[in-house]
């Protein structure tokens, strides 16, 4: 049974799977890339019986979602302005509502899937522009990378026009360890998941 490779056409924006010979399964399992005809350089990841194949160079948007917030007294520190921990807990908000987005509630996609959930392992942020009592932040917020078992997402957090924070949590798809009962270990993210997050449309289309 020929492997199949699903990829989706950068251009006519839409999922198609060609069949590959065992051989060419083989250099992807080597490698982990392989150049398209065009010298174009995918990323290329096994789910079961399928490679998902993504697009390393030339932007393609993916997925985004909007949140407001508006900064409330509690929101903030002796100093008056937004208290750093607050802004974990909204980059938490804005994650749950980009699966929302995604047409994936996180009520229910994990159950769905038979996982513990998406924990965050790596978080990155930058904070160029306090916010104060009163300011309405603008969230954007995307995912920036797919990889075999964990993604990545960008947190934006605007103040007008002005960027004011951005954050980028890395999460990693996980459920049980059926060889250690209590512990925890990692998954590929479902084929499903990663066609609603590589769909700059979400749940629309």
């Amino acid at each position: 049974r020929a492997t199949i490779l699903v990829y989706r056409l950068v251009r006519l924006d839409v999922l198609a799977e060609v069949p590959l010979r065992n051989y060419v399964s083989r250099r992807l399992r080597q490698g982990m890339r392989w150049p398209a005809a065009a010298g174009l350089h995918f990323e290329c990841f096994f789910y079961g019986n399928r490679v998902i194949l993504r697009r390393l160079l030339g932007a393609r948007k993916m997925l985004e979602s909007e949140k407001r917030f508006l900064v409330e007294w509690g929101d903030c520190d002796p100093a008056g302005i937004v208290f750093y921990p607050r802004y974990l807990e909204w980059f938490d908000a804005c994650t749950t509502g980009l699966f929302a987005t995604a047409g994936i509630p996180i009520s229910t996609v994990f159950k769905a899937y038979g996982v513990i959930g998406a924990p965050l392992v790596d978080l990155k942020a930058r904070f160029l522009v306090p916010s104060m009592f009163g300011d309405e932040l603008l969230v954007r917020s995307g995912v920036q990378e797919l990889r075999r078992s964990s993604f990545l997402i960008r947190h934006q957090f605007f103040k007008g026009e002005t960027l004011a924070v951005e954050g980028i949590e890395t999460r990693v798809w996980t459920g049980s360890d059926p060889s250690s009962p209590g512990r925890m270990k990692s998954r590929p993210l479902p084929a499903e998941v990663i066609e609603r997050f590589s769909n700059p449309r979400g749940s629309a289309s």
